[in-house]
This record gives C-alpha cells, sequence and structure tokens, in this order.
C-alpha cells in the first residue's frame, strides 16, 4: 500500500540581503567607431575613435 503524499511547508523568508558593490553599478564606457558604432578593434585616429574596417575604408578612398 503506497504512503500518502507528505505536505511539504514552505516559509516566507523574514528579509532577503542582496549584496551591493557600487563598483558593478559603474558602467565602463567604451568608445565606439564614429563611422559605424562597433566598439571593439578601435583605434584613435585624430583624436576621434574609429575601428579598423572603417579605418582601412577610408585610407584605401584617400591614398597618400
Amino acid at each position: 500500500m503506497a504512503s500518502p503524499p507528505q505536505e511539504t511547508s514552505y516559509r516566507q523568508p523574514e528579509q532577503v540581503l542582496i549584496p551591493f558593490d557600487p563598483a558593478l553599478r559603474r558602467k565602463r564606457h567604451l568608445p565606439s567607431c564614429i563611422f559605424c558604432g562597433q566598439t571593439q578593434g578601435t583605434e584613435t585616429f585624430k583624436g576621434k575613435p574609429i575601428c579598423l574596417t572603417c579605418l582601412h575604408r577610408i585610407l584605401n578612398l584617400f591614398p597618400c
């Protein structure tokens, strides 16, 4: 004969502690390419962030 299912009692938590680290709130600013907006692989060219793809395209348009 099978035993009857047991009731499980759940308690409400009295308080929930969430650790707060101010360093996690700060968002790190990543420079983005002024032409396409890409944030990876950017270099500063004449004071402006430009990704390498756009930089190569510009240099191919205007050879020195």
